[in-house]
């Protein structure tokens, strides 16, 4: 196993940040663990999400965590695992922050190339994010690979269009590469 992330300053920025959570809710430290959960969706917990290399019989798996993908390939990086500006092929994926489009841009599928991708989402938040989706079929064009996604389809986008009317936004009318991964009838979990 190969730990490529978080940096040594991310995890002193979240020691911070923790620090400073516990002074302001001194009644929620004595609460369940549960009461931390909801903390992790700060960018700052976010960045310093452990992300993991793991290989065995010549099988590659990458467990990204919630951090942002020019974090990933920075540690890869400095790890020796990949050159600078190079590429990685990992059998499996997890991409990172449930497919949220704030946390990869297009060379991030470029980069770290595999031959499935998982997608754990429920649609909350709003992920996984056609916008995640759509960046990684542009990257991989016409390369043969298959997304796995941890719900059905129509799950995600009930609870994708709850999440937009919470917040009152509106997501455009789809665009064709959306309509592939957010069809109107129920489809198969698992894309290629």
């Amino acid at each position: 196993m190969n730990v490529v992330g978080p940096m040594l300053h991310e995890v002193e920025n979240l020691q911070k940040v923790h620090d400073k959570w516990v002074k302001a809710n001194p009644d929620a430290v004595k609460a369940p663990k549960e009461a931390l959960a909801a903390y992790a969706d700060h960018s700052v917990p976010n960045l310093s999400s452990i992300v993991v290399l793991a290989e065995v019989s010549h099988k590659c798996i990458s467990f990204i965590g919630d951090t942002r993908g020019d974090k990933i390939l920075e540690g890869l990086e400095l790890a020796g695992l990949i050159d600078k500006g190079g590429t990685l092929q990992v059998d499996l994926l997890k991409c990172p922050r449930h497919g949220s489009s704030n946390n990869v841009d297009s060379d991030f599928f470029e980069r770290i190339v595999a031959d499935h991708y998982v997608f754990s989402a429920d649609g909350e938040f709003g992920n996984p994010e056609p916008e995640t989706l759509e960046m990684l079929t542009a990257a991989r064009d016409n390369d043969d690979y298959r997304i796995h996604l941890t719900y059905p389809v129509d799950e995600i986008d009930v609870a994708r269009k709850a999440e937009a009317a919470k917040h009152k936004r509106k997501r455009g009318p789809p665009s064709r590469a959306s309509r592939r991964f957010w069809p109107t009838t129920p489809s198969s979990t698992t894309r290629s």
